[in-house]
Formats: C-alpha cells, structure tokens, sequence
C-alpha cells in the first residue's frame, strides 16, 4: 500500500502583539486551492484570534488556557496534532501563543513520528519580531529569546514605527541569538509568498523549552455587551496601557458591529471588526495578560468604569483564569514601556534586511476544540 504524503506543518509564533494573526490571515489566503488545517493557540479561556483567521473550508481548532508547548496542555496538542494527522489536509499551520517557548518543537514531532499513519514534514518555524518592543523584553524573557533562537525565518515586523538606530539595535540583539536564519524587515506582517518559498528552511534546530505552570502568565477576561464610541474606547486602551502586558478582544460599537481592539505595553489599535465566517461573537469580549496577579483585576476594572460608567454595575463580568502556579524561588518580572504612542505612518516598501556574516550568535490546562468545520472537529 503506498503511503500518503506527509502534511507539511508551519509553525508562527512571536511575542505578544508581534502580528503573528494578521500574518496567518495573508498566509491562509496564500494558500488558495491546498486543503489546510488551522491550530491556533492562546493563553485566554476565550480564543480571539481564531475568530479572526476563521474561513470557509478550513479546519481549525482553538488550543487555548496556555502554551502548547507547557506541560499543562502539551497532551492536548500532541492528540490535536494526532487528529490532524487523520484529517483530508495538505497543509497545517499553527500558530502559537505569544508567551510560547517552541525550542523543543522538533521533538515532539520525532517522538510522534512513529504513532502516525500519516507524517508531518517540518517546513520550519517563522518568528515575527515586534521591533517597537524587542529590545525592552529580549533580555529578560526567556521564550521570546528561544522563539528567535529556534526561528528558521525571521519577520522584523512594524519597521514604521522605529528609526534605523532602533532597527539596527533589533538586529544586533536577533543575531545575537540566531545567526543563521533569514531576516526579512516589513510593516503590517506583509511578505511575499515568494520570499517564504525561497527562503525559509527548517535548520533542524533542537532545543529544550522554557514554558512551565509555574512561569505561565495570569490571563483576565472581560465580557460585556455594552456598546461603545471610538472616543470611549481609547479612553479605555489609554487607562489600560502600561497596566497590562497584552490586551485584545472586540466590543460592540454604537454605530454598528464590532471594534477590534489591540494592545501592548503603550500601543493599542483600533478598528472596526471584520470575521472572516461573517459570524461575529455573541457578546463583547477583551482578554487581558499579565504577570501581576495582585493589581491587575482592579486596574481593568477601574479603566472599565471611568471609560464606560453607564456599564460599570451591570452588564460586564471580569473573569480570571487558573491563577500561576509559584515555583519557589522564582519571581516572574517584567519591564513596562513607557514611550508615547507613535502614530503609523505610510507603509513604506518592503525591505530585505541585509545580512552582516560579521555577526555571531552568542547563545548557543486543557485544550478547547473549535469546530474544525461545520459539523467536524478532531479527536
């Protein structure tokens, strides 16, 4: 019996808000006509960017409360991989949450190697660099060190944002941690499909992964169905900024339909929603990360009351999910930026980041099934 094609497996990850969905966006479109499956991971009891990449004909299921690649939800990504592996798909893209290690993806795929009818073939890692932050959290975090160092292709992404002095820090601190790998530097998370095809190769990197219960940060969502104005909901972003590591989530408009609203640190967008199915969610949701467990539900809830007083009683709940486990001796500390929120300019054309041989590296829970399609889902 003649064995079937392997399913060849993407792997995007990046740091929170670094453009890893609406890279995912451009790249399913690009694979118009290929049969493809979508895993989409984040740290939130409540998926948002799936909502996002969602689309008619592909198979996507949500593995959210955690990182994959932590010992608190690993089992449910090694049986979603396992179910994927069965299903009618070419191609699987994964996307991983942005606190995610992906070191020891290599691993899993050769310790579930010889369970599969079906294989996967690794086509390798792309790590999306958020170059308006990098530089602040690179050297105290230990994921979005191994998510460049592990990276095969790497997206300097939000190049309007930064000044050449910045963007040559970014690329001395990339190279620092990976030396061999493609460097591409764009704006908006746009590359050219041909780009990825000439230039991105899995370089067999092995590696052990950070990701632990006890270093998982603490994620808080607020759920409302209160209808607010674009004025209202800055204020909002700006009470929260600097509060919180990562927010992110839609909440309805007084004019019509949904706000899409991002954050981190100090930077936040807002636009109106759109949903790839057509089907919007049933109520507003914003999901909330962060490190300090001790301050954070009441800053959301104090940005919440003086941004939309008349919903500050009723109407809205603050959920938190499974607080962090403490390992003891370890405390989790993070830098918040501090800068003014810089205005985007024109999206200038894309630029090929130059290689500088010169350089040297100097180093080196359970998963919640969407519907895979309409009446589908794995395992």
């Amino acid at each position: 019996m003649e064995q079937a094609a392997p399913i060849r497996l993407y792997l995007i990850n990046g740091f929170l808000g670094s453009g890893k969905t609406t890279f995912m966006r451009a790249l399913i479109d690009s694979f118009q006509g290929t049969r493809l499956g979508v895993l989409v991971n984040e740290f939130g009891s409540i998926g948002i960017d799936g909502t996002l990449v969602q689309k008619e004909g592909i198979r996507l299921v949500e593995v959210n409360r955690g990182s994959i690649f932590c010992a608190c939800i690993k089992d449910g990504f090694i049986r979603t991989l396992k179910a994927f592996s069965q299903q009618p798909i070419d191609t699987l893209l994964i996307e991983s949450s942005g606190m995610a290690d992906p070191a020891g993806m290599a691993k899993i795929l050769e310790g579930l190697a010889s369970h599969l009818d079906r294989k996967f073939q690794y086509a390798g890692s792309i790590c999306l660099v958020d170059c308006t932050s990098f530089a602040d959290y690179a050297d105290i975090l230990m994921p979005l060190q191994n998510q460049v160092a592990s990276a095969d292709f790497i997206i300097v992404n939000k190049l309007d944002l930064v000044n050449a002095e910045q963007l040559e820090e970014v690329h001395k601190l990339i190279r620092h941690f990976n030396s061999d790998a493609p460097v591409y530097d764009t704006a908006y998370a746009q590359v050219p499909q041909s780009v990825l095809q000439n230039d991105l190769r899995n370089r067999g990197y092995i590696g052990e992964g950070t990701n632990a219960p006890y270093n998982r940060p603490n994620t808080y969502t607020l759920l409302s169905d209160a209808k607010l104005t674009e004025e209202q909901l800055r204020r909002f972003c700006e009470l929260l900024s600097g509060k919180v590591f990562r927010y992110k989530g839609f909440l309805r408009s007084t004019e019509k339909g949904f706000w899409h609203v991002e954050g981190v640190g100090e930077h936040y967008s807002i636009e109106p929603a759109s949903f790839r199915d057509g089907v919007p969610p049933q109520n507003g949701r914003i999901v909330c990360i962060a490190f300090d467990n001790s301050r954070i539900a009441a800053e959301v809830e104090s940005a919440w009351s003086a941004s939309v007083p008349e919903y500050a009683q009723k109407k809205t709940t603050l959920e938190q999910a499974a607080p962090m486990v403490k390992k003891p001796g370890i405390t989790a500390s993070v830098k918040l930026r501090t800068n003014a929120v810089p205005q985007r300019n024109a999206c200038p054309p894309r630029l090929r980041a130059p290689r500088d041989e010169s350089r040297t590296a100097a180093c080196g829970g359970s998963g919640h099934d969407r519907a895979m399609d309409k009446d589908e889902k794995p395992g």
